[in-house]
């Protein structure tokens, strides 16, 4: 556009001097007479824009004063709105009676007869500006010292060193500050008193960026307000531009944070700022900037682009907002150079987080809500959640339900334990458990207050109900036979004995083992039948003399000693309601057996089948025959 500006104006330059038109364009034809015509349209055009058509103005000397004209000279009408210094809060007064404060505007107070004070706040060469068109401002703020913020922004183009330099009056009181396009503070100054105009000046050093002088203005005395500035920048070089489109031209979001004390939605007596909370700005999902509120829980977001963003605070722990809802706020900045004022973030401190009570219990797709099921289910079939739903008092963000489950029998928490620590309980980790009747306990916290807990009862009752059996078969192998006879030269009531092993391995927990002597039986192999005794006892027609497996509680055998026993069926378990696993346990098993004769002409055969029954936590029952012959010499 610049480009063909220039163009056009040089076209139109020659058109003003026909004499010099006429000697060097003397053989241009019609046409050519038409383009220039286009051409000075084109400088019209431009023209009769020239907000599209401005840029940096650089000078190296910049009046920042209060009420100056965007050209240079003095405001001179009551109520005028300053063009450059912008009002960029609202401090709440203490009564909701103070009209006509209006976002970014700063107004004049001309001095004199309207005013009542002819020298009141005044610098000569300059006019004082206020937040109203009114130099009276009858009442203080809700937060007595938190002051009203003006700022002035200016355009630093390139890297160099500036002087800030003037004086400054204010009513009530107030305090100069100078900040880098951050907003951190790089020169600080505190007027002397309302009535004394304060003299400064500082020097720094700057980069390219859009910088601002900040006049903090307190009314703590419920009459006058105002303040007036007369000051300028210098540098060595043409660096410096007040704000326009093209310099400076980004906008401002402001906004506070108020503990709401009374909890009613408003700000009133007895509310306070909230100082040192954390607020983020956001572009979509992205932080771009974040902001800590001060003292007065004031906070600012700078030099922001046209666009639409969100504000969302941190909430601290104990608290719950109140508007805006959630904490967050999205603001549009559609102009450039614009004031964005945000609604108060009210946050109100939650009480003590209490015990309240459980609303639901939802299994198979069914809702409970006082009287929760008892459940009667098929040892290792045990399927489905338990989800329940608790209420803590009162239901505000940071008072919420956490949850601890257990499964207890006859009241003692199992070990190792099964629990659950959400809201949620998988029936199938009941699989592994032996038949009986359990306890789950569900029990909500509330902060740190565990209150009352509700319990289902959970019954596995084998073997009535249907068990399929799961799992591999049992393996079951067996050692080599040991056998120590005795015969009746030298013993009255003879009785032999062998030992022998059996490994036992299955694939899911085993509740009990069981073995039979199912069968035993003697032969004759060599010499004849009176090779056997006739006397042989019960106990010796292969009695359990003796039985131990490894995991396994022992069990205690009739000494074979005494004649009338005859013990051919043991049991191996833990007890009611246990399991245990077989992962290669040995089995070892004495039999009692019939003696022998003297006669050396005698050989005897015994054959001799056990069986096994393995009874699993799923009720299922396997037999396991294991038969073996050997000789009785």
């Amino acid at each position: 556009m610049n480009f063909l500006k220039a163009i056009a104006g040089e076209f139109l330059f020659r058109l003003i001097h026909p004499l010099t038109l006429l000697n060097n364009y003397k053989n241009y034809t019609m046409k050519k007479i038409f383009y220039i015509n286009y051409l000075i349209l084109i400088v019209n055009i431009i023209e009769i824009n020239p907000v599209k058509a401005q840029s940096c103005v650089l000078t190296n000397n910049l009046n920042v004063s209060t009420g100056i004209s965007t050209i240079g000279s003095n405001l001179t009408t009551n109520g005028q709105i300053d063009p450059y210094w912008q009002l960029t809060n609202v401090a709440p007064p203490s009564v909701n009676t103070v009209g006509g404060i209006n976002i970014p505007n700063a107004y004049t107070i001309i001095s004199g007869s309207s005013v009542g004070y002819s020298n009141w706040c005044q610098i000569p060469g300059t006019v004082s500006l206020n937040v109203i068109p009114n130099y009276i401002f009858g009442t203080n703020n809700i937060n007595l010292t938190q002051p009203w913020k003006f700022r002035r922004k200016f355009s630093v183009t390139a890297s160099g060193t500036i002087t800030i330099s003037g004086s400054y009056i204010g009513d009530d009181q107030s305090e100069l500050h100078i900040c880098d396009p951050s907003g951190t503070v790089l020169f600080t100054d505190n007027q002397a008193g309302w009535s004394i105009i304060k003299q400064f000046s500082k020097t720094l050093q700057v980069n390219q960026g859009c910088y601002f002088i900040e006049l903090s203005l307190t009314n703590v005395g419920s009459g006058l307000m105002g303040f007036a500035m007369n000051a300028n920048i210098t540098s060595t070089s043409n660096i410096l531009s007040n704000p326009s489109l093209q310099c400076c031209s980004a906008s401002i979001i402001s906004g506070q944070k108020w503990i709401d004390n009374n909890c009613n939605g408003k700000i009133d007596a007895g509310d306070a700022p909230g100082a040192g909370w954390v607020f983020n700005l956001l572009n979509g999902s992205t932080i771009i900037q974040t902001s800590v509120s001060d003292a007065n829980g004031q906070f600012y977001f700078n030099n922001i682009p046209i666009g639409t963003y969100t504000i969302a605070e941190v909430i601290q722990s104990g608290y719950s907002p109140i508007s805006p809802a959630g904490g967050t706020q999205t603001v549009s900045v559609s102009q450039n150079n614009s004031v964005i004022l945000l609604n108060n973030f009210l946050n109100c401190k939650a009480p003590p987080c209490q015990c309240g009570q459980f609303d639901s219990l939802i299994y198979n797709n069914t809702t409970y809500t006082t009287n929760w099921p008892n459940l009667s289910l098929g040892q290792g079939l045990a399927s489905g959640i338990l989800t329940a739903f608790y209420h803590c008092n009162p239901s505000t963000e940071g008072c919420t339900t956490s949850y601890n489950w257990q499964v207890l029998a006859n009241g003692t928490p199992l070990s190792p334990a099964i629990i659950s620590t959400t809201n949620s309980f998988n029936l199938s980790l009941l699989n592994g458990l032996a038949c009986g009747t359990y306890t789950i306990k569900v029990t909500p916290t509330c902060g740190t207050t565990a209150c009352t807990p509700k319990t289902i009862l959970v019954k596995f009752d084998c073997p009535p109900l249907p068990c399929p059996c799961v799992g591999m078969p049992p393996v079951i192998t067996q050692s080599a036979v040991n056998v120590i006879t005795q015969n009746n030269a030298s013993n009255a009531n003879p009785v032999s004995t062998i030992t022998t092993n059996f490994t036992l391995t299955t694939s899911v927990p085993i509740s009990e083992v069981r073995i039979l002597i199912d069968e035993f039986r003697l032969t004759t192999t060599a010499g004849n039948e009176n090779c056997m005794l006739c006397r042989n006892k019960p106990q010796t027609w292969a009695n359990i003399n003796s039985a131990t497996l490894t995991g396994v509680t022992n069990q205690t055998i009739v000494n074979p000693s005494a004649l009338e026993k005859d013990i051919r069926e043991l049991v191996f378990n833990n007890g009611a309601g246990t399991a245990f696993n077989l992962n290669g346990n040995i089995l070892s098993l004495t039999l009692g057996l019939p003696g022998v004769t003297g006669l050396d002409c005698c050989t005897l055969k015994a054959d001799v089948c056990i069986k096994f029954i393995i009874r699993d936590v799923n009720c299922c029952e396997r037999e396991i025959m294991k038969c073996f012959t050997f000789n009785l010499q």
